[in-house]
């Protein structure tokens, strides 16, 4: 294990809303990650690089904890930049230092319309559209 330590170490973040409920946001991105959603089942982080084109990105350590019927977001929480995120991503990997997360880009609603998954293994794309925000379908 590197020094990332779920608190995207290396990661350029901006600065959220006074105001932003992060566990929600969390939740609201989480929601999304059903069977019925999934588009995309890749192994490589680079096909998770090429769905990244958006100006700026969510990004939420995939950590809660369970209290009887209770779930509770435990995790980090960042927004970033496509470019830092992508940055951080490939240091990640190449490091084996790639946690399991939520990346969605920001979004307005109370729901994203896509959300990646990632774990140590494989990474999911979700949508409510049916279809890859990026040009190139993985």
């Amino acid at each position: 294990m590197s020094n990332n330590l779920y608190r995207f170490v290396g990661l350029e973040q901006s600065e959220f809303s006074l105001h932003q409920d992060l566990s929600e946001t969390y939740f609201a991105m989480r929601e999304l990650c059903l069977p019925e959603a999934m588009l995309v089942l890749s192994d490589g982080i680079d096909d998770v690089l090429s769905l990244l084109s958006e100006s700026q990105y969510y990004v939420a350590q995939d950590l809660v904890s369970y209290k009887g019927k209770t779930i509770t977001f435990r995790g980090q929480f960042a927004m970033a930049e496509s470019k830092s995120l992508k940055a951080f991503l490939q240091h990640a990997a190449a490091t084996d230092d790639l946690r399991p997360m939520l990346i969605s880009p920001v979004f307005g609603s109370s729901t994203p319309l896509q959300v990646i998954a990632v774990t140590e293994d494989v990474c999911c794309l979700y949508s409510t559209t049916g279809k890859c925000a990026a040009p190139s379908q993985v």
